[in-house]
């Protein structure tokens, strides 16, 4: 049960951080100024 879990937390980890560098990818292709203005608020 517990290996279960965490198989299911590591798999969404993996998932999302793919998917945020997709994004920030997708952004610094089309939109450098926008990402570079996110950056300094974050």
């Amino acid at each position: 049960m517990l290996i279960a879990i965490k198989n299911i937390k590591m798999t969404i980890i993996g998932f999302m951080s793919i998917f945020l560098q997709d994004i920030s990818q997708f952004f610094a292709k089309t939109e450098p100024k926008k990402r570079s203005r996110f950056q300094e608020v974050k």
